[in-house]
């Protein structure tokens, strides 16, 4: 209920500054992120920053920017007073990190601050001192051009606020975690970085943003990375991704800009992580550090009170945008993890190797690359004789006969339509050492150049290329092609089905039922056959029959429920095929024969990405030489 006794007022401008302070300003980093993002705004190309106690106790920031005119000095630390913006029209075309107004009132509200700031037309700078909002001081003093403000005692005045800030260490890595993505995200910049007196960061300034990366992140992410360059309609995007030789456990290595401002978006996240989705271990994150350069109509910067999310107007495109620029930066790229003696058995951040990239294929060819009679009786030496039986050529069964395992490696894995069967009459031998197939499919040089010299444990082939060792993963690398064979099935619409002796009936909510009326097709590319059975009910009468059983219901349910969902829908079904090609692939101990590697090999190097599996684990992995002879120590 409404207490009448309770009056509405207003009120007093100290309040207000505190409460906007919380939302502003609410642990020291947060402090030092605005101050630094004023200083890019002056103009500045050296900016220093000096915290002690994680910032708690003192924060000075000290650039060379233009100053700010003795005039305005004061102003600058009224709430609502800005030299960024004059109307709200200025909203849709901001260029600045700052233009709220807020940040300098909130930060002199609850703390101890000095400012200090010159410009170059004046003889003098100009000093004043403020303690929680109230000007105590004014002079003029001798300085160079730029700005120098200093915050102590940040949150004294405001106890209940500053019980919750945590521990120094926290506080310390959450500023730390600021400078570092401004500095990175402006390479033109020289940032100088000090905490208690000792040196946490320096960045060179020289305008290159791989010079950036490296102060921050060190020479081995450098040297993962590969350049980023994409345009669509009103924006660009560029920057670099990581190869997959550098992932994180989190993604507190993806560094995103929006001209120029760095942001939180769940929206390039996605991205990310639906670009590296086949590419990276479950739980593992690319690393990226990207710029979007976009027309500042086309994003509203002014969602959030400390500016770190924005949201933009065109996110179908800017998000296709992403995803075909990374996937056309890594193609082309041989991305086969090297073994290093000096890490980790992996290079990655966390230990962990590489993988990558994607491009057309048509795994078509796979089936009956080797009809019968080629498999049996090629190397008659290694083979069993053939005995005839009329003009069918019957194996003695030996301990040479082909296992199950090869068979499942030489002949098509499943079923195709009699029009791509048709299609790839031309791709029935083994695919030559070439770049281009017979059927047009592109070849892996990396996969294809490669000597097989044998099967170490009965898991992982061994060759060598060049002066560099491989051993290739046979299940994954076999999962692999399963996996761009039945997904080539599925986006072909070549998907069989099964009737159903006891069809199922469903029974639907009504927007699902008005849902499925309207994607009845999409329904039966799946391969599903079914019809409305009543006002709220389906009859399905056949399923999906892609792996040699049908789909469970259960399927049919998720389904359903995903078609307003394109993404949603696509998605699980993809998740459905990376499994069904883990079951169907040969697995580790499996004995494969010297043809069947061969096949192997060349089906590899015929993959869209034949450097890991559907899950992300790698393919194969290189030694090269120099790393051998560490081992052996005929160098060091």
């Amino acid at each position: 209920m409404i207490n009448l006794n309770n009056k509405i007022k207003l009120l007093d401008c100290s309040t207000i500054n505190k409460i906007a302070a919380g939302e502003v300003v609410e642990r020291p980093a947060a402090v030092v992120k605005e101050l630094v993002e004023n200083s890019l705004d002056a103009g500045a190309k050296r900016i220093i920053v000096e915290i002690v106690n994680s910032g708690k106790d003192y924060i000075r920031i000290t650039d060379d920017g233009h100053g700010i005119d003795p005039q305005d000095a004061e102003s600058a630390f009224l709430r609502h007073a800005t030299s960024k913006i004059s109307r709200v029209e200025d909203l849709e075309n901001i260029h600045s990190l700052g233009f709220r107004g807020e940040a300098l009132a909130s930060i002199v509200a609850v703390s101890r601050l000095d400012i200090v700031t010159k410009t170059a037309y004046c003889h003098t700078g100009l000093k004043l001192s403020y303690e929680f909002g109230r000007l105590i001081s004014r002079e003029e003093v001798a300085t160079s051009e730029g700005t120098t403000i200093i915050v102590r005692d940040i949150f004294q005045n405001v106890p209940a606020r500053k019980k919750f800030l945590k521990s120094d260490r926290a506080e310390l890595i959450s500023t730390t975690e600021i400078i570092d993505r401004i500095a990175v995200g402006h390479p033109a910049v020289r940032f100088e970085y000090t905490s208690n007196g000792k040196r946490m960061l320096m960045t060179p300034g020289d305008g290159n943003i791989l010079s950036a990366i490296r102060a921050v992140h060190g020479k081995d992410v450098m040297a993962s990375l590969i350049k980023l360059d994409r345009e669509c309609e009103g924006c660009r995007a560029c920057g670099y991704v990581s190869n997959n030789s550098a992932y994180r456990s989190s993604r507190s290595c993806q560094y995103f800009y929006v001209n120029g401002r760095s942001v939180r978006s769940s929206l390039l996240s996605d991205c990310i992580l639906s670009a590296y989705k086949e590419l990276l271990p479950i739980g593992k994150h690319a690393m990226c550090f990207i710029n979007i350069d976009i027309r500042p109509d086309m994003v509203d910067v002014n969602i959030h009170p400390t500016k770190l999310e924005v949201k933009f107007t065109n996110e179908a495109e800017l998000s296709e945008c992403i995803r075909e620029g990374i996937s056309r930066a890594l193609k082309g790229e041989e991305l086969i993890p090297e073994y290093k003696i000096s890490k980790s058995a992996s290079g990655g951040c966390d230990g962990s190797p590489q993988v990558m990239i994607e491009e057309a294929i048509d795994i078509a060819s796979y089936v009956e690359s080797m009809n019968t009679t080629d498999i049996f009786l090629s190397n008659a030496t290694d083979r069993p004789a053939a005995e005839n039986i009329g003009d069918m050529p019957i194996v003695k069964e030996t301990e040479d006969y082909l296992n199950p395992c090869e068979v499942e490696i030489l002949r098509d894995p499943a079923s195709l339509t009699a029009e791509a069967v048709s299609a790839n009459d031309a791709a029935r031998k083994i695919a030559p050492s070439s770049k281009e197939t017979g059927d047009g499919r592109k070849s892996s040089k990396a996969i294809r150049d490669l000597m097989p010299i044998g099967v170490f444990l009965k898991t992982y082939i061994v060759a060598q290329r060049g002066t560099s060792l491989f051993l290739i993963d046979q299940h994954a690398a076999h999962e692999r092609i399963l996996y761009e064979k039945y997904m080539e099935q599925f986006e072909a619409h070549a998907i069989s089905s099964q009737i159903l002796m006891e069809p199922i009936i469903m029974e639907l909510s009504n927007s699902d039922m008005l849902l499925l009326e309207e994607n009845m097709e999409r329904l039966e590319g799946f391969g599903f056959e079914a019809e409305a059975f009543g006002s709220n009910a389906i009859i399905i009468r056949a399923v999906p029959n892609m792996f040699g059983k049908p789909e469970s219901e259960r399927f049919a349910i998720e389904l359903i429920e995903s078609l307003g969902d394109t993404g949603s829908s696509y998605e699980l079904r993809k998740a459905e095929i990376a499994q069904a090609a883990c079951k169907a692939a040969v697995k580790a101990n499996d004995t494969l024969s010297d043809i069947a590697v061969s096949k192997l090999l060349n089906e590899l190097s015929l993959c869209e990405n034949p450097y890991t599996c559907p899950h992300g684990r790698p393919v194969i992995v290189e030694i090269s030489q120099n790393e051998i002879e560490k081992m052996f120590k005929r160098i060091i």
